[in-house]
């Protein structure tokens, strides 16, 4: 045997590497192992722990399959228990071949090449960083006359493997050895492995060394140990045997009996079970004689017995040996463990027949697949209620159901190959909804369907109730405020085209003359040009079917344009050419006068109108005309309020002149003649105390009348000198009567005498308010003016209030009024306080729209 030239240098061993194996342990580099096997389940019981131990210690590993084990079984087996197994594969560090890709490449058995290989594998692996190599070969694949060649390959590698980086193990088929080639394979391994009563052992090559007087011996007693495993072998295969009675197979165990024992020429054998006897045909009862029970669930239920024709020398048991026992009583465990595996078979049996039934009976329409999704069977559900049965072999979700959403069939073989149940509760499919559960089973899987269609149409009735309601609600509040009308309904023609799901939602108004009307508000689709200047000063009398089914209080509905009736003709021609498709529209009344309509319209053909369609137009409809004729009535209102401030302002003027004018002039001419009076009367006279009493007293009705004048009708200084000489003098008599500290701070130019005045009567109110209420002494009074308007703050610090209470509605008129004087005024009074943290009132008034006063600074 002769090894490549190129190839690195050899290198020993160096401390002991983990086999996997149980019975074997830990072992040096080079160890050189062989194992017979009799069914594929050997090999992958040795082999498989073998390479993960091998995967886990860094080691490069070659597995090369031959019959009874492929490739795909190996690497079934390993993934397992080596769970990153394909990573491993892509990364290089395993390779599984078949015999065919390594040991015959070239069509023939040439052993220097093959163990060139396995030393340049072991060179590459130690150059990337392995620790070396593991590999296992079996000759499954050789034939009778390559035997030769193999057993001096297999030497030449018993004599190399130990100067290298090297595991191996080869496996042998007990089925092609005999005695012969059981000393061949023993003498050129350093370990045996071998199966007795369903443990392994081991054999070491250098016990076998220091016995070699026994070597022949051995070998006997492993051809003896081979016929008891070949009988075991037999019975196995005559318990796979598809479709084969326990009766034959008792017989056929039976008739494999004798050619297991040592002189299986005289040997006989017969089982009784239950009373049922199966015997060789030479069987009888003789002195040389040995038997064992068969077992079924702890219960003896029948014997088996050898026996020889002769006497011969004295073993273990009589003239048994101790295997040939212990075969008999493996043969006994065997054979009960058949029995109650088949009885286990026939409850099996009568339970898939008590599932299928199940299955039939299931009330979801069902589908059985195999691993490849092919229809296996269906039940009786899926055949009354579905509208195709699928046939059997049809492909699920190509050949047959194929109108899902989604790619249901990707779906399905995940289900099928990492086994977990896939559910979906809403599937579309065409014009149903379907709930689907798709459930992993040996083999396959089975898919239950239920039709939801009925339920998400409700589901769907029901939800677009609740938009509706809420959508109504929306609208109906947002009017409760009544900030701004014309917002509001802009917001509301969103609401309701977004809820309908239409291109445009609008309004139209008539204007006061009643003989024509406008497009005033209008929502559009996102990406929609407005069309509201398009409906501007349209003459109603040219849409008088238009208007005759708004004025009956009828909803025009129109779901084609092009089939509108002859008599709409210029209703027709007019949306046409605005390429309306589709409308709704109802009519909206202020009052019980029409004064326009509310309408919904699309671009394209419309669905059939729907009761929410109606019901959310027409609401809408209704809340809009009763806004529409708040805000006119409201307007009435500020009008005569309006009316009545002015006309307050107007009395108030005349009587503070009269009051000026007459009553305080006539009453200072008094005083004086009082005085007058005073100073001529004689010091002395009883009648002088009383003449001074009378004089105080008109005194007194001077300064009285005149502070009515100033403080509760009109102080004359505001008209004459303006607005702030007035504050001036109005803080300068708070300081002085009430000890208040008072901070007018003032940046103003000359403005609207309706401006000044109100602003005022709001400021005189203020101070009123914190004279009365704030239990404080200071205050602070700041006015700045612009040529756009006017703002006043005005802020004490005193106990504050909760102007949310029924304490601010007890003082509601106060600041009703100031809050009224402002708003006439188009202008905002906001308070703001909290209980100790003082009050600020702040005054925005604009000037827009104001004459401005010129007679004073």
């Amino acid at each position: 045997m002769t090894i490549h030239p190129n190839l690195v240098a050899p290198r020993t061993s160096d401390g002991f590497r983990k086999t996997g194996i149980d019975v074997i342990g830990n072992v040096p580099w080079g160890t050189h192992i062989c194992q017979f096997y009799q069914t594929r389940n050997d090999l992958l019981d040795v082999l498989t722990p073998y390479f993960k131990a091998g995967l886990e210690n860094n080691e490069f590993c070659m597995w090369v399959t031959s019959p009874p084990l492929g490739v795909e079984q190996a690497k079934r087996s390993l993934r397992r228990v080596v769970c990153d197994l394909d990573d491993r594969i892509k990364k290089g560090q395993i390779e599984i071949l078949d015999h065919s890709q390594w040991y015959i490449k070239s069509g023939k058995f040439e052993s220097d090449k093959v163990l060139a290989s396995w030393v340049e594998k072991e060179n590459l692996a130690v150059d990337r960083g392995f620790d070396g190599i593991r590999l296992t070969g079996n000759n499954g694949w050789l034939e009778e006359t390559e035997w030769g060649k193999f057993v001096e390959y297999e030497a030449a590698i018993n004599n190399v493997i130990g100067k290298y980086r090297m595991l191996a193990i080869c496996s042998y088929s007990l089925k092609k050895c005999g005695a012969s080639e059981l000393i061949d394979v023993v003498n050129n391994h350093q370990f045996a492995l071998i199966r007795r009563r369903g443990e392994w052992m081991t054999i070491e090559n250098s016990e076998r060394r220091r016995m070699g007087e026994r070597l022949e011996e051995l070998a006997c007693d492993l051809g003896e140990r081979a016929k008891e495993l070949s009988c075991m072998h037999g019975i196995e295969d005559l318990i796979q045997t598809p479709e084969i009675s326990l009766e034959e197979i008792f017989q056929g165990a039976v008739d494999l009996i004798p050619s297991a024992w040592q002189y299986s020429e005289i040997t006989s054998a017969q089982l009784t079970l239950n009373g049922q006897t199966f015997a060789t045909p030479s069987f009888r009862e003789t002195p040389w004689c040995q038997s064992g029970r068969v077992i079924v669930q702890g219960d003896p239920i029948g014997t088996l017995e050898v026996s020889y024709g002769e006497e011969r020398p004295i073993a273990a048991e009589g003239p048994f040996l101790r295997e040939e026992r212990n075969l008999l009583n493996d043969v006994c465990e065997r054979l009960g463990r058949l029995i109650e595996y088949r009885q286990v078979e026939v409850k099996l049996q009568e339970k898939e027949l008590f599932n299928f039934a199940l299955f039939q009976l299931n009330p979801l329409p069902s589908v059985v697949t195999d691993t490849e999704g092919r229809v296996v069977k269906s039940n009786l559900a899926k055949k009354y209620l579905s509208d195709r049965m699928p046939d059997i072999g049809d492909l699920m979700y190509v050949d047959y159901a194929a109108k899902h959403e989604i790619d249901m069939r990707a779906q399905l073989m995940e289900c099928i190959n990492f086994q977990i149940t896939k559910e979906f509760p809403e599937q579309k499919y065409g014009n149903k909804f379907l709930s689907i559960t798709m459930y992993p089973v040996p083999h396959g899987a089975v898919i239950m369907s239920k039709d939801i269609t009925n339920q998400k149409q409700l589901d769907m009735a029901t939800r677009r109730r609740l938009e509706v309601e809420t959508t109504i609600a929306r609208i109906s509040s947002r009017f409760a405020g009544f900030s701004n009308v014309d917002e509001a309904i802009t917001a509301s023609l969103e609401d309701l085209g977004k809820l309908s799901k239409v291109n445009r939602a609008c309004l139209f108004l008539l204007r006061e003359d009643g003989t024509t009307m406008d497009n005033t508000h209008e929502w559009c689709a996102e990406g929609l040009p407005p069309m509201r200047e398009s409906f501007r000063g349209i003459p109603c009398e040219l849409f008088s079917w238009w208007m005759r089914q708004l004025r009956d209080g009828q909803a025009i509905h129109i779901e084609d344009v092009s089939k509108m009736p002859d008599e709409a003709k210029i209703e027709k021609q007019v949306l046409e050419s605005q390429h309306i498709g589709s409308l709704l529209a109802l009519p909206l009344n202020v009052g019980a006068e029409l004064a326009g309509f509310v309408g919904v319209v699309n671009d394209s053909v419309n669905r059939a109108s729907n009761e929410n369609d109606l019901v959310i137009v027409r609401v809408c409809s209704d809340v809009i005309g009763n806004a529409l004729e708040r805000r006119e009535l409201d307007k009435r209102i500020e009008i005569v309020i309006k009316a009545s401030f002015e006309a307050q302002e107007t009395e108030r003027e005349r009587i503070c002149l009269e009051v000026h004018d007459g009553v305080t002039q006539t009453m200072t001419s008094v005083f004086q003649y009082l005085q007058s009076m005073e100073s001529f009367m004689p010091e002395g006279s009883q009648a002088r105390p009383l003449l001074h009493r009378t004089t105080a007293l008109a005194k007194q009705a001077i300064q009285e009348s005149r502070n009515i004048v100033n403080n509760t009708l009109q102080p004359m200084l505001l008209k004459d000198l303006g607005l702030m000489a007035t504050l001036q003098e109005e803080i300068r008599q708070l300081e002085r009567d009430n000890k208040w500290k008072v901070t007018l701070e003032a940046k103003t130019t000359t403005l609207p005498a309706n401006i000044e005045t109100g602003l005022y009567w709001i400021i005189h109110e203020a101070i009123n308010n914190a004279r009365k209420h704030s239990n404080s002494n200071r205050l602070l009074i700041s006015i700045t003016s612009t040529t756009s308007g006017v703002e006043a703050v005005i802020r004490d610090w005193g106990i504050g209030f909760d102007h949310t209470s029924d304490i601010y509605r007890k003082r509601g008129t106060g600041i009703f009024s100031m809050c009224k004087r402002a708003e006439f005024l188009r202008g905002t009074c906001s308070i703001q306080s909290q209980p100790g943290n003082g009050t600020t009132i702040h005054i925005i008034l604009p000037l827009s729209g104001n004459t401005i006063r010129s007679n004073h600074g």
